[in-house]
């Protein structure tokens, strides 16, 4: 029996996750000022601070479904939208304008639990 394919955003997550790395996933859309605002706020944080143990993917909201399993468990309503999946699997949603103080926090706070 042949197992069905991953989506590809699910096999690289639990891939970094195996590494024992925390994952960021932003769903955003580039014509949303928010949406511009947090994506520029992660890689704000990303530049002044870049983490071996944290994987980032950026995705639109069409591609929810190409996290599979790690996203079906999670409501992705709007954009922009982070999840922050720690080393358990376990999801933490940040949803709408969050800067990167509060994205921050978010993933100590994985990295701890």
């Amino acid at each position: 029996a042949s197992r069905p394919t991953l989506p590809s955003g699910q096999r690289a997550v639990e891939a970094e996750l195996k590494q024992g790395k925390i994952v960021v996933l932003l769903f955003w859309n580039p014509k949303g000022a928010d949406d511009v605002a947090v994506h520029e706020a992660l890689q704000r944080f990303f530049a002044i601070e870049p983490d071996k143990h944290i994987a980032v993917h950026e995705a639109s909201a069409s591609q929810v479904t190409s996290f599979g399993s790690i996203t079906r468990a999670v409501q992705v309503y709007g954009t922009p939208t982070i999840l922050i999946v720690n080393r358990s699997g376990q999801v933490t949603t940040l949803t709408g304008l969050t800067d990167a103080y509060a994205i921050e926090q978010a993933i100590d706070e994985a990295r701890h639990s």
